[in-house]
């Protein structure tokens, strides 16, 4: 088996999470590779991380019995869709994506729901496939909590909704005095405009804005706090997904305030998890935090030991054992 790097930037996200999948299903003795070459026809079976991957590959194997592994991390029309408002390029990212569903040989989707999604292809039917939720390789750090801390974790991009997240710390601030709201971003200047916009007065006295890089840094940021907010719109790429923000959260301890539309993990979060609809629904819910059934929702579906017996039964599936 062998891992198509090809494009994909060092240290960036999605090379992280392909390094921790490709242990996953080979250990620590996985091949890749960053440049096409015909050589790639040796292998007997290659994952692709993008419906891009899947066509180009499937050009170089054209003649020969080796497969395809597509390892399907997002809805790539609806995505684009939302970026760029084109229904051209829509429809034609559809087409391309169809046909990677035809090409390859097998699936690795990033969630339950995804898989339930994709299922329902005439292209996928009868295929091997392994749900391989974004796991996180960060770790509690022991730290104690600071009692009723709330922390985001991320981006400022419009997905994210962060000014929604603003707004329902602005009904927890009034809910719960001494509240304090901890922002972890890279993006500290839109942050900042966001804050000055939409927090209020009671709010701006308990937020702290710091820019992390660092893999301790971010233990420690997270260890730290009670609760941590992962919103999103009920649409279908948010629906099929599996934030690495949901598995980084519950792998420090904190427990997560969600939305509805991660649809695979939001209902079985429990105790681990806050689930709300809107701002209106703190007003109703109660905040406890849960430090032991965060930590035990991480071990129980986004650790890799976890995924060890689908791993196998996949590989089984794929005849690589």
């Amino acid at each position: 088996m062998i891992f198509n790097f090809n494009k994909i930037r060092t240290n960036s996200a999605v090379h992280k999470a392909y390094i921790r999948l490709a242990t996953s299903l080979c250990g620590k003795n996985f091949d890749f590779f960053e440049e096409y070459s015909f050589s790639i026809r040796k292998q007997k079976y290659i994952v692709c991380s993008d419906i891009w991957q899947v066509l180009v590959t499937w050009f170089y194997l054209i003649g020969s019995k080796k497969k395809i592994i597509y390892w399907i991390q997002g809805s790539i029309a609806e995505e684009s869709y939302l970026k760029h408002g084109s229904l051209v390029r829509f429809c034609i990212l559809k087409i391309f994506e169809r046909l990677c569903l035809l090409f390859s040989d097998g699936y690795i989707y990033v969630s339950p729901y995804m898989k339930d999604t994709y299922s329902k292809s005439i292209f996928t039917k009868g295929k091997p496939y392994l749900v391989f939720p974004c796991i996180s390789d960060l770790k509690f750090t022991g730290e104690s909590k600071e009692p009723n801390s709330f922390c985001y974790l991320g981006g400022m991009s419009k997905w994210q909704n962060f000014p929604q997240i603003v707004s329902m710390m602005n009904v927890i601030c009034e809910k719960k005095p001494g509240s304090v709201f901890r922002i972890a971003t890279n993006d500290t200047e839109e942050c900042l405009k966001v804050i000055s916009e939409v927090a209020s007065n009671c709010l701006r006295n308990s937020i702290s804005v710091v820019s992390l890089s660092s893999k301790i840094e971010i233990e420690n940021f997270l260890s730290k706090c009670e609760f941590g907010f992962l919103i999103r719109d009920d649409i279908l790429v948010n629906q099929v997904a599996s934030p690495i923000k949901l598995a980084e959260y519950l792998s420090c301890g904190v427990t997560v305030i969600i939305t509805p539309a991660i649809r695979s993990y939001a209902s079985i979060l429990n105790q681990a998890g806050i689930v709300i609809s809107s701002t209106d629904d703190l007003q109703k819910v109660n905040l406890i935090s849960n430090f032991s059934e965060a930590i035990k929702m991480y071990e129980k579906y986004f650790s890799t030991s976890a995924l060890e017996k689908s791993v196998k039964i996949f590989l089984e599936e794929l005849k690589l054992k």
